[in-house]
């Protein structure tokens, strides 16, 4: 996965970051020092209301209004580039097929938001679409969110005196965490939040399929379902190893879903905190100021 623009090289580095995770249940930020061992300035971890949002607006408003509350009453965390996490609630994924006609960005953008329509339909109007770097001859995981969202973002930051360096969906920021866990051969891997999963299954560090189911209880159950799906369509050959990331509230998993065996990995307290400066990742990014 690669990132779409960049983020201000050593300037932001040296000035210090912060860090926003916006999720339907909570919202954290996290202001860290400059340098290049960075320390927590502040942090807050702040619930939304369920129910909190206008009738008929966007779902990610909610999150996005409790940022701000929290901007406004903790002015330190403000004054900085941020980084910016939402939830794959408001994301939506898919793998566009590789094709050899199309070579331009334009292009391959395009391709991608006819393969969203085709399962979307006419939403995709109101949808930005990104890709991750294209390989010759693989699939290619494409993102999109909202078109209004990252310039609503944009404006709660800069009424605290920030401005955003990158967005990014919790999956792809997960997968650049792990991704040295996807060794050779089949796996998996599984970003879960409370009521969405988004898995990506490999092959010889080829993307095979990606999916990202809502559940009500137990993960496991959806995750299984898919995997038997992956199985069932010959996207793979066989099960492989399912390495599970969660967002919060990290759970029991059994010992092997649907013949994979499942790793569950550690996440940082911290949000992005295992995630090197300069990695790549489907990132929706702007350049914001140096």
């Amino acid at each position: 996965m690669s990132r779409w623009f960049p983020e201000g090289g050593l300037a932001a580095v040296a000035r210090g970051q912060l860090r926003v995770r916006l999720a339907p249940d909570a919202v954290e930020l996290v202001r860290l020092s400059g340098g290049l061992r960075p320390g927590i300035v502040g942090a807050v971890r702040h619930a939304v209301a369920q129910g909190s949002g206008v009738a008929g607006a966007q779902p990610w408003r909610a999150a996005l209004a409790a940022a701000s509350e929290v901007l406004g009453s903790e002015p330190r965390l403000g004054g900085v580039p941020a980084r910016v996490s939402v939830s794959d609630h408001w994301a939506r994924w898919l793998l566009v097929p590789f094709s050899e006609s199309l070579t331009l960005d334009a292009e391959m953008e395009s391709y991608a938001r006819l393969e969203f329509e085709a399962v979307h339909g006419e939403r995709v109007r109101d949808w930005t679409v990104r890709l991750s770097d294209p390989q010759a001859g693989r699939a290619v995981p494409a993102c999109a969110v909202d078109s209004s969202l990252p310039g609503a973002i944009d404006a709660v930051l800069k009424g605290a005196g920030s401005w955003l360096a990158s967005l990014n969906a919790g999956f792809a920021l997960a997968f650049d965490r792990h991704r040295r866990r996807i060794g050779p051969g089949v796996g998996a891997l599984a970003w879960v939040e409370p009521g969405r999963c988004t898995l990506g299954v490999f092959q010889d560090s080829a993307w095979q399929a990606i999916a990202a189911p809502r559940f009500h209880g137990d993960p496991a159950v959806a995750l299984a379902g898919e995997l038997a799906a992956v199985l069932a369509c010959g996207a793979v050959a066989s099960p492989g190893v399912l390495h599970v990331a969660f967002a919060a509230g990290r759970r029991a998993m059994p010992a092997e879903l649907a013949g994979w065996r499942v790793d569950v990995l550690r996440e940082p307290a911290v949000p992005f905190a295992a995630l090197p400066a300069d990695s790549g990742g489907i990132a929706y990014s702007r350049q914001g100021q140096a």
